[in-house]
Formats: C-alpha cells, structure tokens, sequence
C-alpha cells in the first residue's frame, strides 16, 4: 500500500481492510486484490540510508542503484496461497567485474509485522534482448535465511519495518563487461506479512525502470514498474560489492627444516651451517589467503633463486625436488613464491646444498 499524505483517513482505512481480506479469502479476491495493496505504507518523507561499505578497506560498491529508500514493493511468494510477486532491476559493468555481496532494503508489512522473517531468494539474469526485462537465468538461485542476511534495523513506522539486509555469495559471479543483468529478489513465507524490496522514484532511474510479474495479479509476463502499478517508474534500491585484495598470501617453508635430509627423511638436526639435502626431497610449504584464495605457488632454485623448478595450482602446494641437474653439489637459494587470486605475491626463501 502507497501512502499519500493528502489521502483521506478513511480510504487509508478501506485499503487496510482491503490488506487483511486477501489471506483469509483468497478464492474469491484474487481478481480484486488492489495494486495499492502491494506496497508499504508510506508514512515518512523518503530517506537516504549511508552505507559503510567502502570503509571497509577490502570491499567497495560496484553498482549502487541508491539506498535511499522511499516505500518497498511487494517482492514475496506465498506457496499456500499461490500469491506471487518478482520485482527485478537491471545493471551493467563496463568492464569483467567480479561480484562477491549483495545488499538490498527490504520490508515486513501489515499483520505482525515486526515478526516477520522469511527466506530470501536472489537470481541474477542475462538481459532477454532489447534491454527492458530479464532472459535467461545466468547465476542462481541463492536462498539465505534471515540470519544470514545480517538484518540492520533501519525504520520502524508502526506499521512497516525496513532492514538493510547484506549477504556473501557461495562464489564470485564475474559479469562480463558491456552486457546487461537483471537481479531479482524477493522473501518467501506465510503470509501475513507481506515481504517487499525497498523503492526510490527519485533522484534518478538507472538504464531502464524496475520491472515486476506476478500472476496472481495478472502479469505472467516481466511489465515495466510504472505499467504494472500504475505509480511513476521507479528503481529497486541494491548495491553490489567486490573485494579489492591488496593484502599479499602468507607463505612458509615448512620442509625442509635447518638439518640434513637423506631420500626426502631428516636424518640430523643441524644447529649451525647450512641445510643439506642429499637426493629427493618433497619441499612442503605452508600458505594461505583469506581474501581471494591462493592461484598457485612457484618453486626457484639457483645461487640466486631465480631459476623455476616447478610450479603448483592445488593444495597442499608441495613440491618434489628431485635430481640437481646443474651439478652434482651445489649451493642453492631455495624461494618459494605464492600468488593470490588478485595477483598479490609473497616469498620466502633459504639456503640449502642439494647433493644429487
């Protein structure tokens, strides 16, 4: 339901009633359930909500359809009743762009509202073609419970509650650049209340206008926000994040030890001098990443530590050394380096003599 201030008390009334029919009689209103019924009260003068995301040094928004929210539409699936309702929204990158979260307002409205907590979906879709709705699904669908989507109070009005909800996808979805995507997301639950996806008519609309369909209300089809409300176009109110890595890997050689080594087995312990090995050795390592995750780690031998002896892209990241073809004993600056995922690097490096 859409508040307009100059409304009058009773036809807020009648509307509200009109609300509370649909649950209980279903069969008989679902010719005549009114569009007015598919959106939250409108009850304060539309707000921006500032998102933190940037400071957080390793996330920053790549697509910001504005979270300054001024009422939520309907976005629920009601399975019990057959009552649906799918908003959707489109973006496009111009350049290949990784998208690690997605963050949304979204709305409980009417009975009980301040309980409410449904399931949340989201799909993201290729464009169908001419630019004005979704095609086929390209990634999807993700569903997170209420928890996992870390719910941020933002309003209570008394009749409507608004989180900021926030969650991590199960993996990057990389959008390749110059191509249009469509996200949808709606709540799933029992009606009542009725779950909805926060709006904004203003400042501006991104690409094309928010897009609805809905069959209980008569739209199989993707129709255009204003078409299907009859309300001036608007835009879903979403934000996508990435994470810019800048922190390099942690990286270790775990073996070989300071000692002397004979067929890849530590035979001594060596308090002064340099490692030894003689023969084969599996040269261990400990590395890690907790932002992007490790691409691969590569293995130099040589006086200088310059030479590439191997290189591993799977865990657990170990080596075999084997034969040292230069000659049969020499002086080596084992160096191992580890590359993440955004192309950081770290090494670590030591002295061994490999004889044979």
């Amino acid at each position: 339901m859409r508040y307009n201030k100059t409304k009058k008390i009773g036809i807020v009334l009648i509307t509200v009633v009109l609300i509370s029919s649909i649950a209980t009689a279903i069969s008989v209103q679902k010719e005549k359930a009114s569009l007015d019924e598919m959106t939250s009260e409108k009850l304060i003068e539309p707000i921006v909500i500032e998102n933190d995301i940037e400071s957080t040094g390793i996330k920053f928004v790549v697509w910001d359809n504005w979270m300054g929210f001024e009422y939520a539409h309907h976005a629920h699936y009601n399975e019990s009743y057959s009552i649906d309702c799918y908003p959707a929204d489109d973006f496009q990158f111009e350049e290949d762009t990784e998208v690690f979260d997605v963050h949304w307002i979204g709305c409980y409205w009417h009975d009980n509202y301040q309980q409410g907590a449904y399931d949340w979906n989201i799909i993201f879709y290729k464009d169908r073609g001419d630019g004005g709705a979704p095609g086929d699904v390209f990634a999807g669908p993700f569903t997170y419970s209420q928890d996992q989507c870390s719910p941020e109070l933002l309003l209570d009005n008394g009749y409507a509650i608004y989180y900021e909800f926030s969650v991590n996808l199960p993996e990057y979805v990389v959008f390749p650049a110059n191509n249009k995507f469509w996200i949808s997301i709606w709540g799933e639950g029992d009606a009542q209340p009725w779950s909805g996806w926060g709006v904004h008519e203003l400042p501006i609309i991104k690409l094309h206008q928010a897009v609805l369909k809905s069959e209980f209300w008569g739209h199989p089809d993707w129709t255009d926000y204003s078409d299907f409300t009859g309300y001036p176009p608007a835009d879903m109110c979403f934000q996508l994040t990435t994470v810019v890595d800048f922190l390099p890997p942690s990286i270790k050689i775990e073996k070989p030890e300071r000692a002397i080594y004979f067929k890849d087995s530590k035979i001594l312990p060596r308090f002064l001098g340099l490692t030894t090995v003689i023969g084969d050795i599996t040269i261990e390592v400990n590395v890690s990443d907790d932002e992007t995750g490790i691409e691969k780690v590569e293995f130099y031998g040589g006086l200088f530590g310059n030479i590439l002896l191997g290189t591993e892209t799977q865990a657990p990241y170990n080596f075999t050394w084997t034969k040292d073809r230069i000659r049969l004993i020499h002086l080596h600056k084992l160096t191992v380096v580890a590359y993440d995922l955004a192309g950081n690097k770290k090494c670590d490096s030591m002295l061994v003599r490999k004889i044979l």
